[in-house]
């Protein structure tokens, strides 16, 4: 698995094996990652990096408490073993089982060799072809685009037995405007795309971006305000699904503020609505063979028709909750494992953008938001200034609306879900299609 970009290989790989025979019980995980990318900003080359990191940390169980450490140089782990034994006096106290079965499936389509062959010249070529035709469509704007790779490869080892690695690889591309419209307004917009294992173009950021800006040009007056139904964009819907995200967490369940506790098999949601996490999703950029303990992950219902099925867990909050890990196991150099989601999937509905659109009579397409105001989004609650949204008039879709605010409950207004569009679309690590609300509460600023 020595590839290009790779540093240190096998001796990251050895220091993680070492460590853990200096170990009674823990885990240690070694990390390497290369990356190049080439910016543009304002129609000016403004930036060549070549950036490339290293790390190793554990995690150690001694004395019936837990502590970790992190090192940046593999030479160091007695001083990672050592750090990590002081921080475990004052650890939380925890007898967890650590995963031992090394019987994971490799996902081949997660480390693609042409995704760094690209070099710098390339990502500037790349960058600056679509700066150019950004460029053919809106003359007069500010045009910022990027071109980046990465690779990177993963060691996992525990003194329970268990014994994993695996790399990955992407090259993404994005491209963005600035301009000053008519009635002196700002027009800014971002468009990107991650590579992993299928075919580079920029097609789709140059359509996304052109029709965008074509509407956006347009302004719209909100002439009714109160409670409308409103098409939330694959962009907007993170914020809508916030709320459900917190609930499921173990952790949040194991403090006692999950609002699904003891709800499981309830029927919470519309019947159209299903959500479920999937580590092994094809061109999931959270796709892995197994989670960061070791713990081999599989796709699981966390909505199924309305109906909530699961928490996740970790190997921690599992114990904790007298249940089983799921596998969704998230750590960084610095922190200690925690219960996070992979890919996110929801389900389709059966009606496309168009009849979703026609079917509206006075609303709204939110496709960005800033900032979630005074709400509370472990109750479901969402209030936000819409950055990006576009009337909806006699089934037609209008110009851009400035200045309103939008607010409501997720779990309520997911009660009743009139129509979801029967297409997926990638934001980063969600799977989702448009989907169309009815009762949101619609404000002018």
């Amino acid at each position: 698995m020595i590839n290009r970009g790779y540093k240190h290989e096998e001796t990251i790989k050895q220091a993680v094996q070492d460590s853990v025979q200096k170990m009674d019980k823990g885990d240690v995980v070694g990390q390497i990652s290369y990356s190049q990318s080439v910016s543009f900003d304002f129609d000016k080359l403004s930036s060549i990096d070549d950036v490339s990191y290293s790390a190793v940390y554990c995690r150690l169980f001694n004395e019936g408490k837990v502590g970790n450490a992190s090192i940046n140089n593999p030479e160091q782990i007695d001083t990672m073993i050592k750090n990590a034994k002081e921080s475990a006096v004052f650890g939380e106290k925890l007898d967890i089982t650590l995963p031992s079965d090394n019987d994971y499936q490799n996902l081949n389509w997660l480390y693609n060799e042409k995704n760094i062959q690209y070099n710098k010249n390339d990502l500037k070529e790349m960058a600056g072809e679509l700066l150019n035709k950004i460029k053919k469509f809106a003359p007069q704007a500010k045009v910022s685009t990027g071109a980046q790779n990465n690779c990177s490869l993963l060691y996992l080892n525990n003194t329970n037995g268990f014994e994993g690695e695996y790399q990955n690889s992407s090259f993404s591309i994005h491209g963005g405007l600035f301009e000053l419209a008519e009635d002196e307004s700002f027009l800014e917009m971002y468009e990107g795309q991650t590579f992993y294992d299928d075919p580079y173009n920029f097609t789709s950021i140059l359509r996304d971006l052109e029709q965008r800006l074509e509407r956006s040009r347009q302004s719209s007056v909100l002439k009714k305000t109160g409670k409308m139904p409103v098409i939330f964009a694959p962009s907007a819907v993170d914020m809508i699904l916030a709320p459900i995200e917190i609930a499921i967490n173990g952790k949040t369940l194991y403090k006692e503020l999950s609002l699904f506790a003891n709800r499981l098999d309830e029927q919470m949601f519309d019947k159209k609505f299903s959500f479920i996490d999937d580590p092994y999703y094809y061109l999931g950029p959270a796709s892995a063979p197994f989670d960061d303990e070791g713990t081999i992950g599989k796709k699981l219902d966390l909505i199924k028709d309305g109906v909530f099925k699961n928490f996740i867990y970790d190997c921690t909050t599992a114990k904790k909750m007298n249940a089983q890990t799921t596998g969704h196991a998230s750590r960084s150099s610095l922190s200690l494992p925690n219960p996070a989601l992979s890919n996110r999937v929801l389900g389709l509905g059966d009606s496309s953008l168009e009849e979703m659109i026609a079917s509206v009579d006075y609303g709204l397409m939110l496709v960005m938001s800033l900032g979630e105001g005074q709400s509370n989004t472990m109750a479901g609650d969402f209030s936000v200034l819409a950055e990006t949204a576009y009337l909806i008039e006699n089934g037609t879709l209008k110009g851009k609306v400035k200045d309103i605010m939008l607010s409501g409950n997720a779990f309520e207004l997911l009660k009743n879900i009139p129509m979801l569009e029967n297409k997926l679309h990638k934001e980063h690590s969600l799977f989702t299609p448009h989907i169309l609300l009815d009762g949101v509460m619609v404000s002018k600023k």
